[in-house]
C-alpha cells in the first residue's frame, strides 16, 4: 500500500493498517480513509457486476443473484488494485500538534520541513520485541527437575 500524506503535518506516513482510524506518529493527528473512496468503489463494482450478469444472459432473479455473487469479489479486487496503484485520500478526524512560538516548536517544525523535502516516510512508533531464544530459557530452568 502506498504511503499517505498526513493532513496535519503533511509528512508521508506508512499506509499499512489504515482501514480504521489511525494517528500520525509525528504530530499525533488522527485520520481515516474518506467515505467517498469506499462508496465510489462500491457503486462502480455494483454497476460492473450488473453489466457482466446481464451480458451473460441472466434476467430477473438470476440477474440479481449473479450480481450479488459477483459484487463482493469484484469490490475486493477493485479496492486492492486501487490501493496498490494510487495513494489513499484521507481526512483528519482529530487535530494533532501545531507549532507555537517557542524555540523547541520552531526546531521541530524545521525538522518536519526537512523530512518533507527529503520525502521520508514516517512509520509506526510501536516497538517490536524479538521472540525469546531457546538457549536463554534453558539457562533459567532449575536443574534436577
Amino acid at each position: 500500500m502506498k504511503p499517505v500524506c498526513c493532513p496535519g503535518c503533511r509528512l508521508m506516513v506508512d499506509g499499512r493498517h489504515l482501514w480504521d482510524y489511525r494517528s500520525c506518529p509525528a504530530c499525533g493527528a488522527g485520520f481515516t480513509i474518506r467515505r467517498h473512496f469506499i462508496v465510489t468503489n462500491s457503486v462502480l463494482a455494483l454497476v460492473i457486476s450488473v453489466g457482466v450478469a446481464y451480458a451473460v444472459g441472466n434476467r430477473d432473479e438470476a440477474l440479481v443473484s449473479l450480481t450479488l455473487l459477483l459484487w463482493f469479489p469484484l469490490l475486493w479486487g477493485m479496492v486492492l488494485v486501487s490501493l496498490w496503484l494510487f495513494p489513499i485520500d484521507v481526512t483528519m478526524v482529530r487535530p494533532g500538534w501545531t507549532p507555537g512560538d517557542s524555540d523547541a516548536d520552531r526546531e521541530l517544525e524545521s525538522l518536519f520541513a526537512s523530512l518533507r523535502e527529503r520525502g521520508a516516510v514516517v512509520g509506526s512508533t510501536t516497538p517490536e520485541f524479538p521472540a525469546p531464544e531457546a538457549d536463554t530459557l534453558a539457562d533459567d530452568s532449575p536443574s534436577g527437575l
